[in-house]
C-alpha cells in the first residue's frame, strides 16, 4: 500500500511538473503558468472535502481519482488561457 501510494505521489508532482514546462512553451511566459498551477490546490482541497463528507478513506482508487480531477481543472484553465490570448490579440 504504501509503495502504491509512493508511486502515484511521484506521478502526481511529475506531472504537475511537465505540465507546468508544456505551458510555459505554449504561453511563452514563465508567470502566467504558475499561476494556472497555483489553482490546483483548491481542487485538492474540494477533493479532501469531499471525501471527508462521504466518510471515504483515501486509497488508490480515489487518489487515482484526484490525480484525474487535477487534470481535468489544470485543462479548463489551460483552454481558457489560450482563449483569452487568441482574442486579445
Amino acid at each position: 500500500m504504501k509503495s502504491s501510494f509512493a508511486g502515484l505521489g511521484i506521478g502526481l508532482i511529475g506531472a504537475i511538473v511537465l505540465a507546468y514546462l508544456l505551458i510555459v512553451v505554449n504561453f511563452q511566459s514563465w508567470l502566467d503558468p504558475f499561476i494556472i498551477i497555483t489553482a490546483l490546490p483548491g481542487a485538492l482541497a474540494g477533493i479532501c472535502w469531499t471525501l471527508l463528507l462521504t466518510h471515504t478513506t483515501l486509497n488508490v482508487p480515489s487518489l487515482t481519482g484526484a490525480i484525474m480531477c487535477m487534470g481535468v481543472g489544470h485543462s479548463e484553465q489551460y483552454l481558457d488561457g489560450l482563449l483569452r490570448a487568441r482574442t486579445a490579440g
